[in-house]
């Protein structure tokens, strides 16, 4: 596959990765880009302005704690906005895939 498509692929599902990792719990910064960065080999680059952009888009919401005794870790959030797009891209993502699949199949 080529090799501009796959990144790109991978750059319009960090969105609903992020969104479904910050669904389950808070997380920091560092720690969500860490795991879309190994689960998805993203380049960390790409994965804070997609956070930045979600944040402006009202999808998350952060804040900084100290609790970690080191320097404050911001931590993000999920907010109803960003719980009722993720419902949204995940029905979206489904019927996407299963027609992939189906298209791969014949």
């Amino acid at each position: 596959m080529n090799h501009d498509l796959s990144v790109q692929m991978k750059k319009g599902l960090l969105d609903l990765c992020a969104l479904a990792l910050l669904a389950k719990k808070e997380q920091y910064g560092y720690e969500l880009t860490e795991k879309l960065v190994k689960s998805t080999a993203s380049s960390p680059g790409t994965i804070y302005p997609i956070l930045r952009k979600m944040k402006e888009a009202g999808l998350l919401t952060t804040k900084l704690s100290e609790d970690s005794g080191g320097p404050p870790r911001k931590y993000y959030y999920i907010t109803n906005t960003g719980r009722t797009a993720l419902q949204e891209a995940t029905r979206d993502w489904i019927k996407l895939s299963n027609t992939v699949n189906k298209m791969l199949e014949e």
